[in-house]
């Protein structure tokens, strides 16, 4: 898992250490900026598509920081970044309509502790709200996964690949992890 959220105030998660509960090996290589880059990148794939659900997955990762998970934790920065206002396209979009705003089509899945679950739980999650399951799939996490996401995790669900598409945002100046 990435990490979850301690801080009240989120207004700087992307650059705040502080603001997140991050491992000795996770601090001072820019996990914050990584982190929100990717809940950035989701919201602007979802706004291009206004038929999709955006879901932020990651369970309680870490028992030290009690009942907080990963997916909540970063539906939580966007709200405090306001990081919906920053889709032009979608706010202009949907002025009229505020149900259809990406921040109304995005929900948490709170489970998962691996990035199988993270797939996994998603589409169960996806289909627990729309009553049936995605006929595509974009991941937004960091690059040095994505073999493992479309080679094992969506094979071994026998998603199609055709469609099931991988972004990989890294660690700012390729800090490798």
């Amino acid at each position: 898992g990435h990490s979850v959220l301690v801080s009240g105030h989120l207004h700087d998660a992307d650059i705040d250490e502080h603001d997140w509960y991050l491992l000795d090996f996770q601090k001072g290589k820019g996990l914050p900026q990584s982190i929100v880059a990717h809940v950035t990148e989701g919201i602007r794939q979802a706004a291009m598509d206004p038929q999709s659900l955006l879901v932020f997955s990651g369970g309680e990762t870490r028992a030290t920081t009690g009942p907080v998970n990963e997916g909540t934790s970063y539906f939580r920065v966007a709200d405090a970044m306001n990081l919906w206002s920053n889709n032009h396209r979608d706010s202009l979009k949907n002025s009229n309509d505020s149900s259809n705003t990406v921040r109304a089509r995005t929900t948490t899945e709170e489970f998962a502790t691996d990035s199988f679950q993270n797939l996994l739980f998603s589409m169960c999650r996806f289909h627990e709200v729309t009553g049936h399951y995605p006929t595509k799939i974009t991941v937004v996490s960091f690059s040095f996964k994505q073999h493992r996401f479309e080679q094992m995790h969506a094979a071994a669900l026998r998603y199609p690949s055709s469609n099931f598409h991988y972004i990989g945002i890294d660690f700012p100046n390729d800090v490798d992890t």
